[in-house]
C-alpha cells in the first residue's frame, strides 16, 4: 500500500505544478506579450501625453473664465487610457476639481473615449468622439461630448470641443 502512495502523491503534485506553470504562462502571454506586440506593430497616430481643452464651440477656454480641463493619455496599440480632470483645485472657482478614468479606442482618424468618475459617490459619466488632426504642426482633437449632469439629472451634449496636445 505504501508503495502506491508515493507515486500517486508525486503524480498529483506534478500535475498541480504543471497546471500552475501553464496558467502562469497563459497569463503572461495574454497580459504582457500580446499587448507589447500589439503596441509595437501599431503604425497609427500616437496620442500619448498631456492634452488641454482649448475650445468649446466658439468659447476660447484658455482665455476665458471657463474651468481648466486636461486629458492625460497612455496608449497601447489602438487603445488609450488615462485621466481626465476639469475644474479648479484652488477653491476660487465654483467648479470643483473632478477626476475621471478614461478608456478609448483609435480607429482611422478618430478616437472614441468614455469617462467614469473616480469618486464612488459621483455618477457623472461622459463619452466623446473626436477627429484627430494636425494643425500648425501640433496634434489636435476636435469633436463632440455627451455627459450626464448628476445635479440636474439630465444628459447634455457639447459640440465643437477641441483639445490640443501640450508640447
Amino acid at each position: 500500500m505504501n508503495e502506491l502512495v508515493l507515486p500517486i502523491m508525486l503524480g498529483i503534485i506534478s500535475s498541480l505544478v504543471a497546471t500552475a506553470i501553464f496558467l502562469g504562462l497563459s497569463w503572461l502571454i495574454k497580459n504582457v506579450a500580446l499587448p507589447w506586440y500589439g503596441d509595437n506593430i501599431y503604425r497609427g497616430v500616437r496620442l500619448n501625453g498631456e492634452w488641454t481643452r482649448t475650445n468649446i464651440g466658439e468659447i476660447d477656454c484658455l482665455s476665458s473664465s471657463h474651468p481648466l480641463a486636461k486629458l492625460s493619455l497612455k496608449q497601447k496599440g489602438e487603445y488609450v487610457s488615462g485621466i481626465f480632470t476639469h475644474g479648479s483645485d484652488t477653491g476660487e472657482s465654483d467648479a470643483p476639481l473632478e477626476t475621471y478614468k478614461v478608456k478609448g479606442h483609435i480607429s482611422n482618424s478618430f478616437v472614441t473615449i468614455t469617462m467614469q468618475s473616480t469618486k464612488n459617490d459621483n455618477i457623472d459619466a461622459a463619452s466623446g468622439i473626436f477627429h484627430i488632426f494636425n494643425k500648425d504642426n501640433k496634434l489636435q482633437l476636435r469633436g463632440n461630448e455627451i455627459f450626464i449632469d448628476s445635479e440636474k439629472a439630465s444628459v447634455h451634449s457639447i459640440e465643437g470641443v477641441k483639445f490640443a496636445k501640450d508640447t
